[in-house]
């Protein structure tokens, strides 16, 4: 009996034990608890044990100093966009490692920047030093895309130690001085040119960067950083990414190590649109290549590629923020032999019962032309208005309304297959090639009234691209 009821007591302390923690992770809100609850089970701790670990760290006396990766990128993220002062705030707060730690857990990689125009030699450092560490994935490749945009700078020239050399000369004219820091007055030669307008301070540095087609592992690594003055000609283009192009191909470490580039992409800008022209145009697809046989029977697909069958694309976010910059402009878009102008499409969001004037006006506010996701809102309540019932309306009301469905159509078929992640690639594809014969039947009919002809030109080459790198995908991995 003696035995039994010492056993009972040891019972209802464990179990006492248990319920202490259970009210203790309920009621107290302790930073990094799991990794408090972690280490102590690592280190074969008692439920008593582990609930006056959690006492102490409530009261000050202790803190889980155990990081995990993840909280090192989230550490060094909160830093990127916060600065040093987030770091700290939330590193006080227990739910991040100090600044000094995050830095000594950074992967460091400085981007050899351009003086000038950029030379093969940057982009051979760019891709060793991103690409060469890397661990290759037991031999597996897969398909690349050369990403290019601007950012902006501030104006202004930089010391570069590594070089003991002048950055932030756009690359235009940089050639114009001797960047070299080898004396006061070189330095004052620099300032005069720059003063006397022979050579500038860079607006904009251009970043091109390659990403890869794969569910992991898919962030972009730069390849190239340059300042520029915006006065550079599509030929002047074409030179440097060509240059990337043959330098990834000749890489040990770019496409022998990884796989090849399979497009290059940019935004809407008219000079680097000529340059791909220049550069990715050049050549018909041939009838004795493997990728005739996924796409040479498909009627109006355009076949041009350049070398290696690199094909140009267009960010589909800025062809949506282009398309509903073009709805909200007082010139409106001709559709069915109907202008629809910002007032018939504020007239018909009104019947939407979830949108409020106020929301409509926003919407509809040509200013904010930059804001990709009021411009897909937009797109999206546009979609809503086809499903509107027709009763009632005067003809010229049926008339919009038309116009307006069409519209909805051609939004939609544009847009799904970036926001429906349940789609399969089949749909995806089918939805593109409706949206590609609309946007021709469109042109056709009411030619640029209808829509931009750079516009129209960026979205059939995305339609186009997407058909290219999935039968590029389709050679390489037929299981994929």
């Amino acid at each position: 009996a003696m035995n039994l009821q010492r056993k009972i007591g040891k019972l209802l302390s464990v179990i006492g034990d248990h319920k202490r923690f259970a009210m203790a992770v309920a009621t107290h809100d302790v930073p990094r608890i799991h990794q408090l609850v972690k280490t102590a089970i690592e280190n074969n701790a008692s439920p008593r044990e582990i609930v006056r670990r959690i006492e102490n760290s409530m009261a000050g006396l202790m803190k889980t100093c155990s990081y995990e990766a993840k909280d090192f990128d989230l550490g060094l993220l909160c830093w990127q966009l916060g600065g040093p002062k987030l770091v700290y705030a939330l590193q006080r707060a227990g739910v991040s490692p100090a600044l000094s730690t995050i830095q000594q857990h950074a992967i460091k990689c400085n981007v050899t920047i351009s003086i000038g125009r950029p030379k093969a030699v940057d982009i051979q450092q760019n891709i060793q030093k991103f690409w060469g560490t890397r661990s290759a994935g037991f031999g597996q490749t897969f398909g690349h895309s050369l990403l290019i945009d601007e950012i902006n700078l501030e104006e202004c020239g930089r010391y570069f130690p590594a070089s003991n050399i002048i950055v932030g000369l756009c690359r235009e004219h940089a050639h114009t001085v001797d960047p070299y820091i080898t004396s006061i007055k070189a330095v004052r030669d620099v300032g005069k040119a720059i003063h006397s307008g022979e050579c500038h301070l860079g607006k904009e540095a251009t970043v091109a960067a390659i990403g890869r087609f794969s569910k992991d592992n898919y962030h972009i690594s730069p390849v190239i950083l340059s300042p520029t003055c915006k006065t550079e000609t599509a030929e002047q283009s074409k030179i440097w990414i060509q240059n990337i192009l043959a330098q990834w191909k000749n890489s040990e470490d770019g496409e022998k190590k990884w796989g090849s580039i399979w497009s290059v992409a940019s935004d809407g800008d008219a000079t680097r649109r000529k340059a791909f022209h220049l550069l990715l145009m050049v050549t018909e697809l041939s009838p004795n290549e493997p990728l005739w046989d996924e796409l040479g029977d498909l009627r109006l697909l355009n076949l041009q590629t350049g070398p290696s069958n690199v094909t140009m694309d267009f960010d589909f976010k800025h062809l949506f923020k282009r398309r509903s910059n073009l709805i909200r402009s007082p010139e409106g878009t001709l559709i069915a032999m109907t202008l629809l102008t910002c007032d018939t499409v504020s007239k018909e969001l009104s019947r939407l019962e979830d949108l409020s004037p106020k929301e409509i006006e926003a919407l509809i506010d040509p200013a904010d032309h930059q804001n990709v996701p009021k411009a897909v809102r937009l797109l999206q309540h546009i979609l809503e208005v086809k499903k509107l019932p027709t009763i009632g309306l005067s003809p010229g009301e049926l008339k919009s309304r038309k116009a307006i469905t069409i519209l909805s159509t051609i939004l939609e078929a544009v847009i799904s297959p970036f926001v429906q992640p349940t789609w399969s690639l089949s749909q995806q594809l089918e939805s593109l090639a409706l949206a590609s014969h609309l946007i021709l039947y469109g042109m056709y009919k009411h030619g640029t009234a209808f829509i931009s002809g750079q516009l129209y030109h960026d979205l059939q080459s995305m339609v186009k691209n997407a058909y290219f790198c999935v039968a590029k995908q389709r050679l390489q991995d037929p299981k994929a």
